[in-house]
């Protein structure tokens, strides 16, 4: 019976002390975000790890992201990801590109993979372009389809009254 107990309070521990990772990793994530929303590159840089090449920047012609919303936080040992998607506006229209902030543990502390989380955004923000394109392609797809449709009836309905006569 102690053996249970034992057993329940390990357990309990296990599920507390990952919990916490999941928390940790999130508010370094929402940190870095905020930091970036707001303009703050050097303070986003702070939790950026020291192993990231990449480093983020924003220069006169970049604007920050807007809304960013984060998901689900996976943790795998020493590194972590959390879906992230960041709205933006291209000429007063919005679109989301969906992709993954990579976390790793470093010296202790949960910081920001740029490196994988900027190929991460690389990728999704291509995925969102093709998803654009090929919504307004399908758009030009069905006006030109309309067109043709109308052109067509107008061309039978000349045949039809030219027969007529």
């Amino acid at each position: 019976m102690q053996a249970r107990g034992l057993i329940s309070i390990m357990t309990c521990a296990i599920v507390y002390a990952c919990g916490g990772d999941t928390d940790q990793v999130r508010q370094v994530a929402e940190a870095f975000w905020d930091a970036s929303k707001a303009g703050d590159m050097e303070l986003a840089q702070t939790y950026v790890s020291e192993s990231s090449t990449f480093r983020p920047n924003q220069s006169d012609n970049d604007s920050p992201p807007g809304d960013v919303k984060l998901g689900r936080v996976e943790v795998n040992g020493d590194e972590a990801t959390v879906e992230t998607i960041v709205t933006g506006l291209n000429e007063e229209t919005p679109f989301d590109v969906e992709f993954e902030t990579a976390m790793v543990l470093e010296n202790g502390e949960w910081k920001v993979n740029m490196d994988k989380t900027a190929g991460s955004m690389m990728q999704g923000a291509f995925a969102a372009m093709a998803q654009a394109m090929g919504s307004a392609m399908s758009g030009l797809a069905e006006g030109m389809a309309g067109a043709l449709k109308e052109g067509f009836e107008s061309m039978g309905d000349s045949l039809a009254s030219a027969t007529k006569r």
